[in-house]
C-alpha cells in the first residue's frame, strides 16, 4: 500500500503525531499523541484525495480531521436508519 506521508504534524497539531494516506485505499492512518486514544493509531476509510487534501491545509489539522469523520457518522447512521425505515415499510407490504 503506497502512503503519503505528511512528516511535520508533531509541530502543526497538539493532539495528532502523524497521518498516512492511501490514496489507493482511500484510508487515513492517524497517530494521536493527546486525548482520547493517546498513543494509538485509528484509521478511517473512505477518505478521498480532496478531503485529505482539505485535512492537511487546514490551520487546525486535528479539528478538520474530527469534522470529516463526525461528519462520516452522521452520515452513516441515517442511512442505517433509512434503510431500517424502508425495511420496515417493505415488511408492512
Amino acid at each position: 500500500m503506497e502512503f503519503i506521508l505528511e512528516k511535520d504534524l508533531t509541530n502543526r497539531s497538539t493532539v495528532l503525531e502523524y497521518m498516512r494516506y492511501s490514496e489507493q485505499g482511500k484510508e487515513l492512518e492517524v497517530k494521536f499523541k493527546k486525548g482520547k486514544w493517546k498513543g494509538k493509531k485509528k484509521v478511517f476509510k473512505n477518505i478521498s484525495k480532496p478531503v485529505y487534501q482539505t485535512i492537511i491545509e487546514s490551520e487546525s489539522v486535528g479539528r478538520a480531521l474530527f469534522e470529516v469523520v463526525g461528519e462520516q457518522k452522521y452520515k452513516e447512521k441515517v442511512t442505517k436508519k433509512n434503510q431500517s425505515i424502508i425495511h420496515k415499510f417493505l415488511d408492512l407490504l
